[in-house]
This record gives C-alpha cells, structure tokens and sequence, in this order.
C-alpha cells in the first residue's frame, strides 16, 4: 500500500516518540518560537480556512511543499489535483499524524472518518476510538509510524474502558438518574480524559496528546462532501508524498536537490518567528525552491486586509509586546500580529506579495473577526 517516504525517522524513533509524547501529555510548553520543536502535543486538525487557503494555488499536476501539521494541507493540496506533496515540519511528531490520516482516508469510509477526526461532542465513542483508530492503520504495519499508532491505540481502548465504567458508576448515575441531566458519552470521554473535569476519574493520556481536537468541516474541501472525500482517496492512491523534519531556516538544504515548487504554505509561521528571520528564510531557502510562477503562501489569521494594510503604512502604530507563556490568546492579537505586519512590510521590498482576505476560520476561541488574510508571495 502507498506510504509517506522519509528519511528524517525510523521504527525505533517512532517507539522512542509515543514515549516522550504520552509521558509528557500533562505538560504544557511555553508559546514561544521553541514551542513546536519536539512539542509533545500533536495537532489533530488544524485552525486555518484550508480550503481557502489551497484552491486557488493548487491545480492539476502542482507540486506542493508544506508544513505537514495536521496533514490537512497535504490531503487538501492532493484533492485540489497535485501530483506530488513535500511535508515538512519543526516538530516531528507531526509525520505520525501526517502519515494517520493519509492512511485513515484510504482505510475508512467518509462517515468514519469524520467521526474518527471531527467531533468529540457526539453520543457515541467514535471519537479517535481504538475501534477506529485500529482499522485506519490496518495494512500499514511495515511503515515508520506504525510502532506509534499501535502503541496509542492500546493506551486509548484502556482510557475508553475506562469511560464505560465510568457510564456504570454510581457518580455518573447521579448526575443523569437524580438530576435529570445527560450528557454526550463523546464529551464525557474528553472531559475525562483531556480536560480533567471529573478530578476523582483520572483519565489517561492517549487523547490528552491532541491539540485542536474540533474540525469545522466548512474549511476542508476534501470533507464537504462523501464525493470529494472519495475524489481525495482516489487521488491519494496515486499522489507521490514525502517528510522531513525542518524548520523554514534550513528547509532548502534538506531536501537536497527538489525544487520547482507550485505553490508553498508555510501555515502561520510568522506568528512565531521574528519578522527578520522568516524574510531571511523566503530569501535563503523558500523563493529558490519556487518554479517559474509559483507562488509562497502563509496564513494571517483572523485579520482584515485593509486592516493590515492600514497598520503597517502608520509609523506611529505599534504592538505591545506580550510574553507568550502568559497568555497564548493576547499575544496572538498582539506579538503575533506585529510579527506578520514586519514580515509583509520587509517581503514587499523585494516581492510582489498580494492580499487576500477569505472567511475565517472561526474556530479560535476568543476572536470573532469574520476574515483571515491569506498572504501570497512570489518573485518580482
């Protein structure tokens, strides 16, 4: 069956990883540029307008290099038609996910799937089930990442066990017999088991390792409909897809020799590097990877264009900065948004850069811009 090639890991990483991941899951990092190297929480989805973000830089035939995060770039870019995607990403762990998915849409049906990956506020134990989970990587048992689902899908069937006793114990009883209340058994096992609010039922931490645990189907073209979602498995059988551990400082050397990229996406990275160091990157190692008329592409979430525009053109505009291990949310608003207004500021010396606003993702609590900015890059 078809597999995500890399040379960054082995079997014996991917052991050593689902240790480091599930011992350290009631960790929490500080939200500084260090935070996605060796992070032991996984992106499960993503909280970008994919769709929006793809379909007009991705055709048929395109070669695509990505931030692999949650694999949703690379899905998305093999349904909008590409041939060939290079995921690349500062934390490795993000290649299991990567290579979960690709393998869950050729292993699952299209209800399964999204009951797997979508929704844990369901009445059902659907969400990441081991049951599921179990079925998505049958076949794959020769592949890298195959020692790290096995291991989480063990650790998850104990914490869904678990959930079951929990539905037969005389506290839960309580709450639904006594006081009239229910709730869904799919948010009682994230409650559990990812938020700790049931403090006298320790849960376990297969599904504690997760970030971003909601996908908003609207912002995923391959999961609109049964029919794209079939288009993408299709697709993926044929698609040439590939990893390496990298951050954007050293992706050229990396790839040894690929080149004439379509399109690149590079997610929201300059919410977390300084604005020198990201320009500094385009130049050194991104634009040189670009064919002739392709284009870079990163994400500004929740921002208006004009609004953008307007900051960066007023010389007495000025974001305070924020220290990021103290509120994750204020220096998104803030630290994060000065940093892509540097960015686009130091791009354009150089660059045809072009703004587009597209709707918002609108899943990040707290923010309730209607738009996002997508920032498209390319050679003058």
């Amino acid at each position: 069956m078809s597999s995500i090639k890399t040379t960054s890991l082995n079997k014996k990483d991917a052991k050593r990883d689902i240790d480091y991941c599930l011992k350290n899951a009631r960790t929490k990092k500080c939200m500084d540029e260090d935070y996605f190297t060796r992070n032991p929480h996984i992106y499960l989805n993503t909280s970008e307008n994919v769709k929006e973000a793809v379909q007009s830089s991705v055709g048929e035939g395109s070669k695509v290099l990505t931030v692999a995060s949650s694999g949703d770039y690379c899905l998305e870019s093999i349904f909008r038609g590409a041939d060939e995607v290079v995921n690349f990403d500062i934390n490795q762990h993000q290649y299991y996910m990567t290579c979960l998915k690709y393998w869950a849409v050729l292993n699952l049906s299209y209800d399964e799937y999204c009951s797997c990956f979508r929704n844990f506020r369901r009445d059902d134990l659907l969400f990441m089930s081991d049951g599921l989970l179990r079925k998505a990587v049958s076949g794959f048992e020769r592949e890298i990442a195959y020692p790290f689902w096995d291991r989480l899908i063990q650790e998850r069937k104990r914490e869904q066990d678990k959930v079951m006793e929990f539905l037969q114990s005389p506290s839960y009883k309580i709450l639904t017999g006594y006081l009239g209340m229910h709730y869904p058994v799919g948010l009682i096992d994230y409650a559990i088991n990812a938020l700790d609010e049931y403090p006298e039922f320790r849960g376990g931490n297969a599904l504690r390792i997760f970030e971003s645990p909601e996908a908003k189907e609207d912002t995923y073209g391959y999961l609109m409909t049964e029919e794209n979602f079939n288009t993408l498995k299709e697709r993926l059988r044929k698609a040439k897809v590939s990893f390496q551990t990298s951050d954007i400082r050293r992706i050229k050397n990396r790839l040894y020799g690929e080149e004439d990229f379509n399109a690149i996406f590079l997610s929201n990275i300059p919410f977390y590097i300084p604005s020198k160091d990201f320009v500094s990157a385009v130049d050194d190692q991104i634009a040189p990877l670009l064919a002739p008329g392709g284009e870079i592409s990163y994400y500004c979430q929740n921002m208006s264009a004009d609004w953008m525009i307007a900051r960066q053109q007023d010389p007495n505009y000025h974001v305070p900065i924020t220290n990021f291990g103290r509120d994750y949310m204020m220096a998104l608003n803030q630290e994060g948004v000065e940093r892509c207004i540097a960015s686009y500021a130091k791009l354009t010396e150089n660059y045809d850069v072009e703004l587009e606003e597209i709707p918002a993702y609108g899943g990040t609590p707290g923010i309730l811009a209607p738009t996002d900015v997508k920032v498209l890059v390319r050679r003058k």
